[in-house]
């Protein structure tokens, strides 16, 4: 907080470091609407619905824009996923991504083909590091919510997804390849295509 900040009132606090959950927007809305990516895409990749509350300085997927500004390389977002829906498999490269749910039950699964897992209870918390493939779903019975943090150097935050190559090849089978282009210009890299050699292997190695 600037010197200048330290003694605001209430309503100017409101407008420059309040966040409040029901005036945030779903991420997929402000893609589709910007970049034309069908929300569904979205969803296979991430999650039904993220609420971005807290924005890194340099992010790519700027999209949805949260009401908080991190100049310390530090997004913070709420996903809200039905029974059995989720995240599908991805690593970030250099960057940290912190899980805790909130109200519901939340399966975290980790490894090249997210052949390890377990079960996260509210309030527990599962810290991923840079480079783990990883993935989650809502393993409840009804729909919950989760706190995910990702951190890394400024710049970086959200700018270096890679997408596992059958979670992208299953995103590409439905909705064409423009669609995965479209991604690519928000941030997303996708392991099949850098593999065949069509894809930017600028955050794959």
């Amino acid at each position: 907080m600037a010197n200048n900040d330290l003694n605001l009132p209430p309503e100017e606090m409101e407008k420059k470091y309040i966040a409040r959950f029901d005036k945030l927007e779903p991420t997929k809305r402000a893609l589709s609407a910007k970049n034309g990516v069908p929300p569904g895409a979205y969803e296979m990749i991430a999650s039904r619905d993220i609420y971005r509350v807290m924005g890194a300085e340099g992010s790519a997927r700027a999209a949805a824009v949260a009401p908080l500004s991190s100049k310390h390389g530090l997004e913070v977002v709420i996903v809200e996923c039905p029974p059995n829906t989720g995240a599908g498999l991805h690593r970030h490269q250099r960057t940290s991504e912190t899980f805790m749910p909130l109200d519901g039950k939340y399966e975290i699964y980790w490894g090249e083909q997210g052949q390890y897992s377990t079960v996260l209870k509210p309030y527990d918390m599962f810290d991923a590091p840079p480079g783990l493939f990883r993935g989650f779903r809502n393993v409840d019975d009804h729909s919950a919510r989760m706190l995910v943090f990702v951190q890394g150097k400024t710049g970086d935050a959200f700018n270096d997804l890679l997408v596992a190559s059958k979670v992208g090849q299953a995103v590409e089978a439905a909705y064409g390849p423009e669609v995965l282009e479209k991604l690519e210009g928000i941030g997303f890299t996708f392991e099949h295509k850098v593999a065949a050699g069509v894809g930017s292997a600028a955050d794959a190695s």
